[in-house]
């Protein structure tokens, strides 16, 4: 995961931080979860949202 850690911490340091973090539990190649770490492991106070897409089917 330090890909995810590098472009977060990128972003901040050219002064352009992330005022939330909207992102997908079901993603290939990582979900949400490894976001939402990588996220709250540098800006603990950064919101993060997960969504998806997957759900049960009711009958």
């Amino acid at each position: 995961m330090p890909t995810l850690k590098w472009s977060f911490l990128a972003r901040e340091t050219a002064g352009e931080a992330f005022h939330v973090v909207i992102t997908d539990l079901g993603m290939p190649y990582v979900d949400g979860r490894q976001v939402a770490t990588a996220v709250k492991s540098t800006r603990p106070d950064t919101p993060v949202l997960m969504l998806t897409g997957w759900g049960r089917q009711w009958r």
